[in-house]
């Protein structure tokens, strides 16, 4: 309550001193200027301060979205549609782009003011994927090697060689494709943050730079070249060239490595660029959902979300509404 009252009160402070808490990845050969939203939202969804400000981000792995979970997405500005959409619909465990856009289309013939995005891993080739059967095809150009000759995994999928700017660009092209749709309004990209190694692969030191560094480029170029009136959402990470990123376990053990207070100060950061940015609450336990909905309270600035599930398919918690959502708040 006393964290809701400080956000209530505009007691959050001038955090523009703050830049230690931001994760961003800088590299001296590009431009890290982002251009800042058009008059109106620009690029961003629709954002009020009447209530609490939320966001929508699942997968109905069965099939397309039913009547009922459509309605219920029509209320939210923003929406993703995780890579298990229609996973086991036909044909199964294939043709996630399409089914991707497939959603996208029911969500816009519903509220076609909500900003719908792609959702796209940059590290790992998940397997639902059209991409994945180009890069099983082309598996010598598309996937990261160990000097063993092995091709890296990551949670069992193989990983992309983003060292390579054609495999960044093919990459690209997945998202490119998908927007040409016209219901695609950007892209949610997975494992923004990079892990430390690969264990058990052996990689020298200099050919995991090179990989990292073309990581770096990769989240750089996707939003050049969707473009300023687009979202790219990075999970876990900022990048000062996207303009938008997700806290994944927001103030409570984040997958971006810092403590519970560092995430809080690093998502008052986020409205001093300005960056869209999603706060999620997981596993949505009472106390969970109570301590970091205060956190984002305290935290949030314009274009500003939040939401507290359990997992990313629609049963785990993105079909029920908090009463909290629906109380009157009040600019900070």
């Amino acid at each position: 309550l006393i964290l809701c009252q400080a956000h209530r009160e505009g007691r959050v402070g001038d955090v523009t001193d703050h830049h230690s808490a931001h994760n961003g990845k800088r590299d001296p050969g590009l431009d890290h200027r982002v251009a800042s939203p058009a008059p109106g939202n620009g690029p961003f969804p629709a954002f009020s301060w009447d209530t609490v400000p939320i966001f929508w981000h699942a997968a109905n792995q069965t099939g397309p979205l039913s009547e009922s979970a459509l309605d219920f997405i029509a209320r939210f500005p923003l929406a993703t549609i995780e890579k298990f959409q229609a996973q086991q619909a036909a044909p199964p465990n294939t043709g996630a782009e399409a089914k991707i856009v497939a959603a996208a289309k029911q969500i816009k013939a519903r509220n076609s003011s909500i900003k719908v995005l792609f959702y796209l891993n940059s590290i790992m080739d998940w397997d639902m994927y059209d991409l994945h059967t180009y890069c099983e095809h082309n598996s010598k150009q598309m996937w990261l090697y160990d000097d063993d000759g092995v091709p890296v995994r990551l949670r069992n999928q193989t990983v992309f060689n983003v060292t390579s700017a054609e495999v960044r660009q093919i990459w690209i092209n997945t998202v490119l494709e998908a927007d040409k749709s016209g219901y695609i309004d950007g892209a949610f990209v997975d494992r923004g943050n990079v892990p430390s190694r690969f264990p058990n692969y052996p990689i020298p030191d200099q050919k995991f730079a090179d990989w990292n560094h073309g990581h770096d480029l990769q989240m750089v170029e996707i939003q050049k070249q969707l473009g300023p009136d687009k979202i790219v959402i990075s999970n876990n990470a900022d990048y000062d060239d996207v303009n938008a990123r997700m806290f994944e376990k927001f103030f409570n053990d984040d997958f971006d490595g810092n403590a519970a207070y560092a995430d809080l100060l690093a998502l008052m950061h986020e409205a001093t660029y300005p960056h869209l940015a999603e706060a999620h609450g997981e596993p949505c336990s009472e106390a969970v959902f109570n301590a970091t909905l205060a956190a984002f309270l305290v935290g949030a600035g314009e274009y500003a979300y939040y939401a507290c599930t359990s997992g990313w398919s629609v049963t785990t918690g993105w079909l029920d509404w908090h009463a909290e959502y629906s109380k009157p708040l009040g600019a900070p």
